[in-house]
């Protein structure tokens, strides 16, 4: 039991110590990401804005919704935009 128990924490320290990269290696770039879900769709733009910032930009089209207590309401042909 003592050997499992030492096999399985072994383990855990060596894929640990692998797992990690330098900062050095960590290079941001610029991101489109395209956002698909049941309640709209949405677009994100995420540009570098150095090299160890990125700032945020989305835009958004999905349905309108009310919510009621217990109840909520999806309406699709009063669609809500976002942009932030």
């Amino acid at each position: 039991m003592k050997s499992i128990a030492f096999l399985i924490l072994y383990s855990g320290y060596i894929l640990s110590a692998f797992a990690q990269t330098s900062a050095s290696d960590i290079k941001l770039s610029s991101l489109i990401k395209l956002d698909l879900g049941g309640q709209g769709i949405g677009l994100t733009y995420e540009p570098r804005l150095s090299k160890k910032m990125t700032s945020e930009i989305n835009a958004g089209v999905g349905g309108g919704y009310y919510i009621d207590g217990w109840t909520v309401e999806l309406n699709y042909l009063n669609p809500a935009f976002i942009f932030h």
